[in-house]
């Protein structure tokens, strides 16, 4: 995605920062054409003020970048598009949206330092689920090859956020004691006693992935305990512990799985955490309840030479958070640099639906994700995140004929 086949032609005076943000999007926009096996020949694009022009990139497009005028709603007026004097810009528009230039005005944070999805384009479009730097990417493929790209099936990227496995037994004893089961209570407290949980069920994701040939990766948590924020912890575990190195060992030695770090809350690098996982290959990044910042946190990530970073999605809904389906590579809209890793974005997760979208039952939370992936089975990497405190071995299954069913799980 470092580079692509198009010979740019800009015209004589074009700002080299332009120059870069059209390149980006022509890297992530050529891998859209490699994903769908569309074959690629070297293609002269014209962005110049000639008769020949084969693409137009809006004035506005150049004063709100170049000025670092970043609020949605200077860019997107009536709907979630940059339009000039009746004219779409799906250049433009692409490079706002895949690189989540929303996120990089002036803006208040939540307690966690995250991205309010409330003031986003998305809620202000209700296009929260629309794939739309997909549809503008055939538009701009109508305008260069004269063609929409004939799409391929979807793949899915499936993860498992480890968060806690020592804690079920609060759950299961609270349920036992509100429904008067004595017996169950002095079981589960047995079972606690001797340093069982409910919770430490990953062997069995294992498993049940392995005999369905479903790869996944686990993103653990270096770091154990209270975060400085009420009530939001970080693992109720710690990497030393026997279950979790057997745990991981098992997935070092999967050809299927992989491991992940899972960044905590608080103020340690990325290179004291990684030191945590010395013994295991680790690629990729996933930050613990998605609390990131792209302005703060990108910079770090790239310091720690990580090569995949897997949290660009909202906590609160599911969907697209930067209107896009496939991995890419972003572009820092203050110093212009692409960054060297890949984002996986993330559509779906277990979390999201059953606090936020009142998905109260395993059933309904595999209803819903059935539904999101019936929506864009083509062309996406379906980003689902499932934790194993949510496991439940009868939907989990379904889970995975779904994916089975729907998705083109041999692709990657």
């Amino acid at each position: 995605m470092d580079k692509h086949s198009f010979n740019i032609h800009f015209s004589e005076h074009e700002n080299p920062y332009i120059k870069k943000a059209v390149h980006n999007v022509f890297c992530n926009f050529e891998y859209f054409l490699t994903y769908n096996s569309y074959p690629i020949l070297s293609k002269d694009i014209y962005l110049d003020d000639s008769k020949e022009t084969t693409l137009f990139l809006s004035k506005e497009f150049r004063y709100l970048l170049l000025g670092k005028h970043f609020k949605h709603e200077l860019w997107f007026k009536n709907k979630a598009l940059l339009i000039e004097n009746d004219k779409e810009d799906y250049l433009g528009t692409c490079f706002y949206m895949i690189n989540s230039l929303q996120e990089y005005a002036p803006t208040e944070m939540d307690f966690l330092g995250r991205f309010p999805q409330e003031k986003s384009y998305q809620e202000k479009f209700a296009c929260y689920e629309k794939n739309l730097v997909l549809e503008y990417f055939q538009e701009l493929a109508l305008q260069i090859f004269g063609e929409k790209i004939p799409l391929k099936k979807s793949s899915y990227f499936l993860s498992h956020d480890i968060d806690f496995v020592n804690s079920g037994w609060k759950d299961e004893l609270k349920n036992a004691l509100y429904n008067f089961k004595i017996k169950e209570s002095f079981r589960v407290l047995k079972k606690r006693i001797a340093g069982k949980d409910s919770w430490q069920n990953i062997e069995e994701i294992i498993k049940m992935e392995s005999e369905q040939e479903i790869p996944s990766t686990f993103f653990w948590l270096a770091c154990s305990g209270n975060t400085k924020y009420p009530k939001v912890k970080n693992a109720d575990y710690r990497l030393s512990d026997s279950y979790i190195r057997k745990c991981m060992q098992i997935i070092e030695a999967s050809s299927l799985h992989e491991n992940g770090i899972h960044k905590a809350i608080n103020s340690r690098s990325f290179k004291d955490e990684k030191i945590e996982f010395s013994d295991f290959q680790i690629t990729k990044n996933r930050y613990h309840y998605l609390s990131f910042s792209l302005t703060k946190d990108y910079p770090k990530l790239e310091e720690a030479k990580l090569a995949y970073e897997c949290s660009l999605g909202f906590s609160k809904k599911i969907g697209f958070r930067n209107s896009y389906g496939l991995p890419f590579k972003a572009m820092n809209p203050i110093s212009f640099e692409q960054y060297s890793f890949v984002s996986l974005p993330l559509h779906l997760m277990d979390s999201s639906l059953y606090y936020y979208m009142k998905c109260d039952s395993s059933e309904k939370i595999i209803e819903q994700i059935e539904k999101f992936i019936q929506n864009n089975e083509n062309s996406v990497v379906i980003g689902l995140c499932m934790h194993n405190n949510f496991f439940e071995k009868k939907t989990y299954k379904k889970l995975l004929l779904l994916l089975k069913n729907y998705v083109d799980y041999s692709r990657k």
